[in-house]
């Protein structure tokens, strides 16, 4: 489900609906930092692609 449906359904701005999953992102990581290992084993990547989707909306005006 896009962001632009969730907001629509919620009756909110759609950059709320986004501020809202990076927010639950960095909680989930520290979660994970919490109640794993002292130590992640593996690499953290996030895939930039909202920073594309931004980049490519832009492109079009």
């Amino acid at each position: 489900m896009s962001n632009h449906s969730i907001a629509r359904l919620l009756d909110v701005a759609e950059g709320t609906v986004r501020d809202r999953l990076k927010e639950m992102a960095r909680q989930s990581l520290y979660f994970e930092k919490a109640h794993l290992p002292n130590k992640i084993r593996e690499d953290v990547a996030y895939d930039g692609f909202e920073t594309e989707d931004i980049h490519l909306i832009h492109s079009f005006r």
